[in-house]
């Protein structure tokens, strides 16, 4: 209640599903779309949860019930492109209302707000028949969005019926570059790379040249290489993903690996650094696919791949293997198991958890997953091997320290008490990949710095009879 007290819980556990965003009927219905298991329909009241929409390869999401109707908007997300569609709250009558669009909101003034290539759009709209009947015309309107990592993000606002705009104005620091540095062992900065797109995922090469980047490019996930002696960007090739999965060198550098993926299943990928269509070594089942390791001499590839059903697990590729369905999960436990990182030798695998809001890193014996320990003793995440083999580092939980864990191998795993090497102010994690890497020597590491939460925004401006201006831009397009 907007008057307080406790929240009520009307669905849980839900099979294969997500929640994400619901929307009211007039009636008191809520339809609430489930990321990658289609649209529901629930009682405010509970009870039954109703199939609306049951999609197979793409995403249902972002419902909007007209006022007045019966009728829910929403948007589908797939490997083609965006579209608006409109289905009756029986299931009935589902039809496309506008293509290369999505985030749809309807508003009193009988018109359509949605978004396209990024910026915000209004155009003429019937709420009778869900049809738009006129041109759509931009909004000179820049706002934050829930997530600048999605193809799709949220814009942050709301409309009122009698025409008032509240509004969270996009930030100077959305738009800034990204600031990749190196860090020595004592702490001293120095500019690796400046970005121009927000929060990459970023991987070194083997010799020390280049930074593979996994990007967010508007509504394309991209695939770019950064060479760091011409400090040139290059882009490398583009994807219709909802988040960018992370770029991994191959163990001689000639390939980069990166997965392409959908609502149910994905694959996992090699592109040459001379461009071409990228080679298919694996297939699974799950949702953003991500590599993070390969082994030193070029066999295994380990990943985090998401699943609705049981989080974050890890997974394994042989890459001598010729039978693409050689992919298989390794951890599959309760909670979130991500970030694998393979020993330089081989036999032990160091990776992080994500359990009741807590990080931690363990390691244990590859393969067979014997002699597990906790590497972390106040959290921590992002785990990388020094080069040698004899040192775990990870980021502490809030970026701010890059620690060292001393670690004997041999006649049995062990390992030294955590000592804080440098400190500063660095991503951890940004959703898409890993933010901190180790050069060949061991003597420096690459780290996105973090400055200002770019998502946060400090203001909220309200316009009040904003409908005059969005009927004005309407007859602008109409003439």
């Amino acid at each position: 209640s907007v008057d307080g007290g406790r929240p009520v819980p009307l669905v849980a556990e839900l099979a294969n599903a997500a929640w994400s965003r619901g929307a009211w009927s007039d009636d008191g219905r809520i339809v609430f779309d489930t990321w990658n298991a289609g649209l529901r329909v629930v009682s405010a009241d509970g009870g039954e949860v109703r199939v609306l929409t049951r999609p197979e390869e793409e995403w249902d999401l972002g419902p909007e019930v007209i006022p007045g109707t019966e009728t829910v908007l929403f948007f589908t997300q797939s490997a083609s492109g965006f579209r608006i569609e409109a289905i009756g709250l029986d299931g009935g009558g589902r039809r496309t209302v506008l293509d290369d669009a999505s985030q749809p909101r309807y508003l009193a003034s009988g018109h359509l707000l949605f978004q396209r290539s990024g910026g915000l759009f209004v155009a003429p709209f019937d709420a009778a028949s869900a049809r738009v009947t006129g041109p759509a015309m931009p909004l000179a309107l820049e706002t934050m969005v829930d997530d600048e990592r999605t193809a799709t993000p949220a814009p942050q606002l709301a409309v009122s019926s009698n025409g008032t705009l509240v509004y969270a104005p996009r930030q100077a620091s959305a738009r800034a570059a990204s600031e990749i540095v190196w860090v020595d062992r004592e702490g001293n900065t120095e500019p690796l790379a400046s970005i121009p797109y927000p929060m990459p995922s970023f991987d070194l090469s083997p010799d020390g040249r280049q930074l593979a980047l996994g990007l967010r490019d508007g509504s394309r996930a991209r695939l770019a290489v950064f060479d760091l002696a011409r400090r040139t960007l290059s882009p490398l090739r583009d994807e219709r993903a909802d988040v960018p999965t992370p770029p991994l060198f191959s163990a001689n550098g000639s390939e980069i690996f990166f997965a392409r993926y959908g609502t149910h299943r994905g694959e996992i990928l090699a592109q040459r650094l001379e461009g071409g269509e990228p080679r298919l070594l694996g297939r699974l089942e799950g949702t953003w696919i991500a590599p993070y390791s390969v082994s030193r001499e070029g066999r295994w590839l380990l990943g985090a791949l998401y699943d609705p059903e049981t989080q974050s697990d890890i997974w394994i590729l042989d890459l001598e293997a010729s039978d693409a369905a050689s992919a298989t999960r390794v951890l599959a436990e309760p909670g979130d198991q991500l970030a694998p990182m393979l020993s330089p030798d081989g036999r032990w695998l160091a990776f992080a958890t994500w359990e009741n809001g807590i990080g931690e890193v363990y390691v244990e014996r590859f393969p067979g997953g014997e002699s597990r320990v906790r590497v972390t003793s106040s959290g921590g995440g992002m785990p990388r091997w020094s080069p040698d083999g004899r040192e775990l580092l990870y980021l502490d939980p809030d970026g701010t320290a890059v620690l060292s864990v001393p670690v004997r191998t041999d006649p049995k795993l062990e390992l030294g008490a955590p000592r804080k090497l440098f400190g500063g102010a660095f991503w951890t994690d940004t959703g898409t990949g890993p933010v901190f890497d180790i050069t060949s020597d061991g003597k420096r590491f690459a780290l996105l710095l973090r400055h200002e939460n770019p998502k946060q925004s400090t203001e909220l401006i309200v316009v009040q009879n904003w409908f005059a201006e969005v009927s004005r831009l309407a007859r602008t397009g109409s003439r």
